[in-house]
């Protein structure tokens, strides 16, 4: 499952969404957040399924020290 906004979208269904998605259609742009555990096929997955339902550009939002332990020297 992958999420648009905050709403569950299976995977089997991501790209119908996508392309029922006004805003998508229209900026022909989507940013992906992805969480640090996912796997890297999955991120891509999603790439190229925005991808066919017409985003141009496709970009990644991350946050690289979420998903590291502060340490102290």
């Amino acid at each position: 499952i992958v999420y648009l906004g905050k709403n569950p979208v299976p995977f089997a269904q991501l790209e119908l969404k996508l392309r029922s998605n006004d805003k998508l259609q229209s900026e022909r742009e989507m940013y992906i957040h992805a969480d640090g555990s996912l796997r890297y096929q999955d991120v891509i997955t999603v790439m190229s399924l925005a991808s066919k339902a017409g985003a141009d550009k496709v970009g990644l939002i991350t946050d690289p020290m979420s998903s590291r332990e502060e340490t102290e020297p």
